[in-house]
């Protein structure tokens, strides 16, 4: 891929930002960072390397950061939409039908211990998504 240097003191930090400004000018300004280690013999370059691994159809560049000037936080983001996952009706749907095994007499102990191991799996990821910035 040629994107990760083999010699880290050749590597640029590449952020796209308004240098012109120095302090926030409205509640509402953010400051963007996408990063990727790149092996170039100068910025420039750096960023130019930077914009076409952005542009691959191959190589999706989704993650970013986002400092938010008026809360003081950065938030770490994935644009990429999630493949394979259930969206609340399909979890909740199947937290039910978990329910409904854990009190089936005709089930064994062995496969309610299971069951209830993915209930507690399921409850935690979405007690992890309610909570994510």
């Amino acid at each position: 891929m040629g994107v990760k240097p083999s010699n880290p003191a050749v590597a640029w930090r590449v952020e796209f930002v308004d240098i012109a400004k120095s302090e926030p000018v409205s509640a509402l300004e953010f400051r963007v960072i996408w990063e990727i280690e790149i092996e170039a013999e100068c910025p420039k370059e750096a960023a130019q390397k930077a914009r076409e691994v952005q542009l691959r159809p191959d190589m999706p560049a989704t993650i970013f950061e986002v400092w938010d000037h008026a809360g003081q936080k950065m938030h770490r983001l994935d644009l990429a939409e999630p493949i394979g996952r259930l969206d609340d009706a399909a979890l909740a749907s199947l937290r039910s039908a978990f329910r409904r095994l854990q009190c089936a007499p005709e089930i064994g102990r062995e496969a309610k211990d299971i069951v209830s191991v993915m209930l507690v799996f399921l409850d935690t990821q979405q007690r992890y998504a309610r909570h994510r910035p």
